[in-house]
């Protein structure tokens, strides 16, 4: 997923320009901030209580089943909405290649949004393979269609293409896997979970959407107040850092359905051992990395793209991988508060944090433009830290 996501970017740099990367990078910005209110946490719900009723098969499989149909009806009245507020798109962001290119992605916005479900099916039964194995086709099926589409020379409005495609491709892909788990009830059963489902994704859903636009944040205010090609220019920094941030998930998902059921049994010393020996263990990997990636930078991006039109965001970079280096240990536990039952204080920690980055990408970027998305950023990641130990330490009571 790592190596996909830094040839996606390059690519687009190499074929199309910074300009192009830069309103690709603003869709994708929306397009993974609006996917998480698009369903309502939903997908949450799911991950939890699949994880908790792994041996009770007709259990899961009435919660899985009300968790789909919520999906399915939330997710096609979003792409409406998002259909209906396209001139919107177009007009706050000065550019109508950002308009064009949501347009395009809005297909693949509704079927992202109800995989989200399938994807914490696999995840709750620990079908790490499979669940891995889906992640990595969507990331080689982007690239696949970035190549086919700089093939054809298709115009670089239309390039969002390259992240809806995928996901029409695994709908029906991953609803036929996961029938080996899953098996067909009665109205009567799931019902019963639709309350179940909506509550806890309505208390929950903000935590997931938050930490997304928590991500985004420094690429969306930058496009308030920078060109395309600025943001172009930063977005290559920004997602090569934030690949190599997406690391964390390799061991998140594998830890939250264990964090799931130690919270659920009441053993707060296996739930704190668990977590210290992740963030240990995260940040003897994540440091050297980020090291090295700061090393090899510019001689990559070079490489990558073709000549030297990126070399001007090798300082965000640094100071993007410094940021991520101060909190990367505790990327893993994230979703900790959540999977512990506390969907409520796990949207309390994502405001929390986001409200941190959102007011030092408006105080630093106006004065320093891309530099100054960098740094408030690299102190997000700091901030997010202590935040949720504070948060684990005073609602769950256990120290991380």
């Amino acid at each position: 997923m790592g190596a996909c996501g830094l040839a996606l970017n390059f690519g687009i740099g190499r074929f199309y320009g910074a300009e192009t990367l830069g309103a690709f990078s603003q869709v994708f910005a929306l397009y993974l901030v609006l996917s998480q209110f698009a369903i309502l946490g939903v997908w949450l719900s799911a991950l939890k209580h699949v994880s908790e009723l792994a041996a009770d098969r007709a259990a899961r499989s009435a919660a899985l089943a009300a968790a789909l149909r919520l999906a399915l009806v939330l997710a096609t009245a979003a792409t409406g909405c998002a259909a209906l507020g396209l001139g919107a798109v177009g007009t706050l962001t000065g550019s109508a290649a950002v308009e064009t290119g949501w347009a395009a992605l809005l297909p693949g916005f509704w079927a992202y949004s109800v995989n989200k479900v399938w994807m914490a099916a696999l995840n709750g039964m620990r079908d790490m393979r499979a669940f891995a194995l889906a992640q990595m086709a969507r990331n080689v099926l982007m690239l696949a269609f970035l190549a086919a589409a700089a093939g054809m020379a298709l115009d670089g409005d239309y390039l969002p293409l390259v992240l809806g495609l995928p996901e029409l491709i695994l709908f029906p892909v991953l609803a036929l896997y996961c029938r080996r788990y899953f098996d067909a009830v009665p109205p009567a059963a799931w019902r019963a979970w639709i309350g179940v489902h909506f509550s806890f994704g309505l208390r929950g859903f903000l935590a997931g959407a938050l930490a997304e636009l928590n991500t985004r944040v420094d690429i969306m205010v930058l496009g308030v107040y920078s060109s395309d090609a600025r943001v172009g220019l930063y977005a290559m920094a920004a997602m090569i850092a934030e690949g190599l941030a997406q690391l964390a998930t390799v061991l998140r998902d594998n830890l939250n359905p264990l964090i799931a059921q130690a919270a659920a049994r009441g053993d707060r010393a296996g739930l704190a051992a668990l977590a210290r020996r992740g963030v240990r263990g995260f940040y003897l990997f994540m440091v050297p990395l980020l090291a090295a990636a700061a090393l090899a930078y510019p001689w990559l991006t070079a490489l990558a793209t073709g000549g030297d039109a990126f070399a001007g965001s090798w300082v965000a970079f640094c100071v993007l991988a410094a940021g991520l280096a101060l909190g990367a240990g505790y990327l893993p536990l994230n979703m900790l508060l959540v999977q512990a039952g506390l969907p409520g204080r796990g949207t309390l920690y994502r405001a929390a944090v986001l409200a941190t980055t959102l007011a030092l990408n408006i105080a630093l970027v106006p004065a320093f433009d891309i530099l100054g998305a960098a740094a408030a950023m690299g102190l997000s990641y700091g901030a997010a830290a202590l935040y949720l130990k504070a948060f684990v330490a005073r609602h769950v009571g256990v120290r991380i």
